[in-house]
């Protein structure tokens, strides 16, 4: 009876989505790298290090953009001329 009730109340989500795990390990090599130039830059505040985690940064973003643009357009060329298609890629 208690379960069956907070069955009822109980509003379930949908599991989290990691972005990062559908990323090559180029680019998460390049993650784990920002993370620890940034500890280490907010303990040391040097300006060199600030520069190079700039850059990773940087460098972080492009990749990222780029492998998104490539999987958007191989989805698109996947659809084909079929728009109906293109709606079941969402689902």
């Amino acid at each position: 009876m208690l379960r069956e009730a907070q069955s009822k109340v109980t509003t379930l989500l949908p599991a989290p989505i990691s972005r990062r795990g559908d990323l090559p390990p180029s680019i998460k090599t390049r993650h784990r790298r920002k993370l620890s130039l940034r500890k280490l830059w907010t303990r040391l505040h040097c300006p060199k290090l600030k520069s190079e985690l700039n850059n990773l940064l940087r460098r972080i973003f492009e990749a990222v953009r780029d492998l998104r643009g490539a999987t958007w357009e191989t989805t698109i060329d996947r659809a084909g001329e079929n728009s109906r298609k293109l709606n079941q890629f969402w689902d």
